[in-house]
C-alpha cells in the first residue's frame, strides 16, 4: 500500500461547503434560508410497549399485536467483535455462529435444525462490532416450544467441535473469496485503516482463526451472554401474561455470572492518507471518510440530514448527481453515516472504471 497524507482534504472541503449555505445563497437570492422555513409540528403516537424485568435481571419489552398468528423475538446483547482477544480475532463471530449451529446441552445442532423446520420457526445469532443480536420467529401456536429452543441456544450452547471446525473453514473461505470481491475488500481495508491502533480495526485472519479453540468460545459466551447483559423485545400474537410465564419458565433459572468487564475503548484517531490496493482489474472502488458526530452529539440530526443530501438520499443526492447523472462515471456512488454512542463515521464511495478514478475522487 502506498500512502500520501491527503485523503481528508476533498472530504473536509465537501463537508465545510455543505455547512455554510451562504455561498449558494449568494449565487441565487431566490433560495430561502433554512432558518426561515416553518414546518408543522410532527404528530405521532408511540406504541405502548411494556417494560418488564425478571428477577435475574433480564429486561423484556412486550408489544401485543394479534393481527397475524406470529410471534417475533429479538434480543440485544452488549458485546461485539471489539472484545476479541488479541491474536484470536474472530472469536466473537465464531461464538455467535456456533451458538446457533453447534447444539445445546440437550440437543445436537442437527436436531435443533430439524425441530425448527418442523415448527416452521427460525432463529439466528449475529455478531457485530459492538453488539450482538438474536432473532426468533414462529407461529404463535408453536411459541412455547420455540422459546424453549431459543433459551437453550442462548443459555446453554454446546459448541460442538465439528461445527466449530466447519465454521472456521467457512470463515477462511470467506477470506479467500474476499480477494475476488474488490468492493468488500475496499470497505474492509478502509475499516482497518481508519480504526488502526484501535480494537475496532482488528480484523480476523486465517492465522487468528487457527488459534481459536472451543474453550475460547465457551469463555466468550460466559463473559457476555448473561441475564443482566441482554435485552429482549417480544411482539406479535402473544399476551403479556404468556410472555412473562414463558420467559420465567425458560429463562428464569439462568444465573448471573461475573461482571462482563466491558472496558472503555480508546477513541479512534484519524490518520489521513490516500491508500491503494493494486488489483489487475478494469474498475476501481473508491472509499473515503472521516469521523463524525455521535448519537448524543448536538449536531447528530443536522449531520443525518447532511448525509442524506450529500450521498445517502439516492438519485437526488449530490454525489450521485455529480458522479453518475452529470458525468456518467459510475453506476453506484453515494455516502453513508454510521453514528455510535460517542462518535460517528461518515463514508463516501463510488465504483468507477480505472481510467476515471482520480476524476471521480475529485468530484466526491
Amino acid at each position: 500500500m502506498l500512502a500520501k497524507k491527503i485523503l481528508k482534504f476533498p472530504l473536509i472541503f465537501l463537508l465545510t461547503a455543505a455547512f455554510f449555505p451562504g455561498a449558494a445563497l449568494a449565487a441565487d437570492s431566490r433560495l430561502i434560508s433554512p432558518d426561515k422555513i416553518n414546518f408543522p409540528a410532527l404528530k405521532f403516537d408511540l406504541l405502548p410497549a411494556e417494560r418488564l424485568v425478571l428477577e435475574n435481571g433480564i429486561i423484556i419489552y412486550i408489544l401485543e399485536d394479534h393481527e397475524l398468528p406470529l410471534v417475533n423475538i429479538e434480543a440485544l446483547v452488549s458485546t461485539g467483535s471489539i472484545y476479541d482477544p488479541e491474536g484470536k480475532e474472530g472469536v466473537a463471530d465464531l461464538t455467535a455462529y456456533v451458538m446457533r449451529t453447534g447444539g445445546t446441552e440437550k440437543l445436537t445442532g442437527d436436531e435443533i435444525d430439524r425441530r425448527f423446520d418442523l415448527l416452521a420457526a427460525s432463529a439466528a445469532v449475529s455478531m457485530h462490532t459492538d453488539y450482538a443480536t438474536v432473532d426468533f420467529s414462529a407461529l404463535s401456536k408453536n411459541t412455547e416450544e420455540g422459546i424453549d429452543l431459543l433459551a437453550q441456544i442462548i443459555t446453554a450452547p454446546a459448541f460442538e467441535k465439528n461445527k466449530l471446525e466447519l465454521a472456521v473453514q467457512l470463515k477462511k473461505e470467506e477470506l479467500r473469496r474476499l480477494q475476488d470481491d474488490p468492493q468488500r475488500l475496499a470497505f474492509r481495508e478502509f475499516n482497518r485503516l481508519i480504526y488502526r491502533n484501535n480494537p475496532r480495526g482488528r480484523m480476523f485472519s486465517s492465522a487468528s482463526l487457527s488459534n481459536i479453540d472451543r474453550e475460547d468460545l465457551i469463555n466468550f459466551h460466559r463473559r457476555f451472554f448473561q441475564p443482566d447483559n441482554i435485552m429482549f423485545a417480544v411482539t406479535g400474537d402473544i399476551t403479556k401474561e404468556q410472555a412473562i410465564n414463558l420467559f420465567t419458565k425458560y429463562f428464569g433459572k439462568w444465573e448471573k455470572g461475573a461482571p462482563a468487564n466491558q472496558t472503555s475503548l480508546p477513541a479512534p484517531a484519524l490518520q489521513a492518507g490516500l491508500y491503494f490496493i493494486d488489483k489487475d482489474i478494469p474498475q476501481s472502488t473508491i472509499v473515503c471518510g472521516q469521523f463524525a458526530p455521535g448519537k448524543h452529539d448536538p449536531d447528530y440530526y443536522a449531520f443525518t440530514v447532511l448525509d442524506f443530501i450529500t450521498g445517502s438520499g439516492g438519485f437526488n443526492s449530490r454525489i450521485f448527481n455529480a458522479v453518475r447523472n452529470n458525468k456518467g462515471l459510475a453506476y453506484s456512488a453515494g455516502s453513508l453515516y454510521r453514528p455510535r454512542s460517542t462518535f460517528g463515521l461518515f463514508v463516501a464511495y463510488a465504483f468507477t472504471k480505472t481510467s476515471s478514478t482520480m476524476q471521480t475522487l475529485s468530484l466526491i
